[in-house]
């Protein structure tokens, strides 16, 4: 115990100054160096607090203490947004959330280099706009990425099938076909068209998985079959077809094996 005394009496006392500095609110005041190398030191410090890279620094720190760390969902696992402060069109600031696992729209392929995918911080969540959504290339400024651009690049694969929506980034083709959730009952696989019509023959709403692609098919006609889909951030797609121009068009669309689900 007597050790622990002995230490404590050791530590310094402050100031009387400081004392009564804490008591009243203020700051103690301390003495004013006038050396000229404390001066320019002074102005140094000044500058670089001045900076417009001490600036931004801080307004970045301003937002992550002001803002959580959020997540939302997009084509695959959910994902986890990371804030960050970037220079946008016209050389706004814009407090945008990073995808950080690598996710990159499908419209985006024919961009070489390193793509990030981002959005509004406070934008939506959901869908697509010509404002809220934006990109870059090895890190440079946002550019924004408009609806345009996405139909433009899915239309033309869809050649023939009408738009029912407009894109959304945060559905692939798995979690419109099954509506967010695992698909029904399995019916069983199929091989050839015979196999596929046969499971299809029955009136209802059927998930084919594709190998790699997901799509809706409804009977709704007695030789009428609907098929319904979305790839990556695009639109939802829809076309009729007779039996055999849908069997035909799905088995052409897979590549090896398939699935048939009921809806």
């Amino acid at each position: 115990m007597a050790a622990h005394a002995d230490k404590r009496h050791e530590q310094k006392s402050p100031s009387d100054s400081a004392v009564k500095a804490r008591r009243s609110g203020g700051a103690a005041v301390q003495p004013s160096d006038n050396r000229p190398e404390a001066a320019a030191h002074r102005k140094l410090q000044d500058d670089a607090d001045n900076s417009p890279q001490a600036k931004q620094l801080a307004m970045t720190s301003r937002i992550l203490q002001s803002r959580e760390v959020g997540t939302f969902s997009g084509p695959g696992p959910r994902l986890v947004a990371q804030l960050v402060l970037k220079k946008g069109p016209a050389g706004t600031d814009i407090d945008v959330t990073e995808v950080p696992d690598g996710y990159v729209p499908g419209c985006l392929d024919s961009v070489s280099g390193d793509v990030k995918f981002y959005r509004r911080s406070d934008g939506i969540t959901e869908g697509w706009n010509d404002t809220d959504l934006f990109y870059t290339v090895e890190n440079g400024d946002l550019v924004q990425l408009k609806t345009e651009t996405v139909n433009a690049h899915w239309d033309p694969k869809y050649s023939g099938f009408s738009k029912v929506s407009g894109p959304d980034w945060t559905k692939n083709c798995k979690d419109y076909a099954t509506g967010g959730g695992e698909p029904g009952a399995k019916l069983g696989d199929y091989e050839n068209a015979e196999q596929l019509g046969a499971l299809l023959a029955e009136n209802g709403n059927y998930v084919l998985h594709l190998s790699f692609h997901w799509m809706k098919v409804e009977k709704t006609g007695a030789n009428v079959f609907t098929i319904r889909q979305k790839d990556g951030e695009s639109a939802v797609y829809s076309k009729n077809f007779t039996k055999d121009g849908a069997l035909e068009y799905i088995l052409d669309k897979r590549s090896d094996g398939g699935t048939v689900h009921r809806g």
